[in-house]
């Protein structure tokens, strides 16, 4: 069994650009039912603001999926809150949209799946996660051009103390 790195994901990117790597490049985690029915629903208040629903049918029963797996990743999942749901609004830019979920990933960030992921759906992302086994912080950002930004493995030296969220992870 991994140990898990936790922390934000963050992507942003024309509204169009945000709203196909969504429909596109998140899937349910492969551990729910085969039987389950995943719906996604993006409601839009206004022209600067959207909330993306997810649900999951078993039977009569509807609950939301815990995980969103990234498409193309080696296990890394975005989590919606508990209702199922994450929001993307306009930047202060006016000209793009931002997302911003918690996320997870085996064992560390790969960022060289996140790197194609930036480039194929043309969006910025930036991630940053807590790993509290290993005690260490990983930061990434890479641009919807490709290229690397920031590539950081950060271990402190009391990492109880130290670390901002020294409880995530594990």
């Amino acid at each position: 069994m991994p140990n898990w790195i936790q922390g934000n994901f963050r992507a942003r990117g024309p509204k169009e650009n945000i709203i196909r790597f969504i429909r596109e490049g998140l899937a349910p985690s492969s551990s729910l039912g085969q039987d389950d029915e995943i719906d996604m629903e993006l409601r839009e208040y206004e022209e600067d603001y959207i909330t993306v629903k997810w649900t999951r049918k078993r039977g009569n029963e509807t609950d939301y999926p815990e995980w969103l797996y990234i498409s193309g990743t080696e296990r890394h999942f975005l989590q919606p809150d508990d209702f199922g749901e994450f929001d993307i609004h306009q930047t202060d830019s006016k000209t793009d949209f931002i997302m911003v979920v918690s996320f997870k990933a085996a064992w560390s960030i790969k960022i060289d799946q996140i790197i194609e992921i930036a480039h194929k759906y043309e969006i910025d992302i930036r991630m940053n996660g807590y790993e509290r086994g290993m005690e260490f912080e990983q930061i990434i950002e890479v641009t919807r051009k490709g290229y690397v930004l920031t590539e950081a493995l950060i271990s402190y030296p009391d990492y109880q103390w130290e670390c901002p969220m020294p409880l995530l992870g594990g």
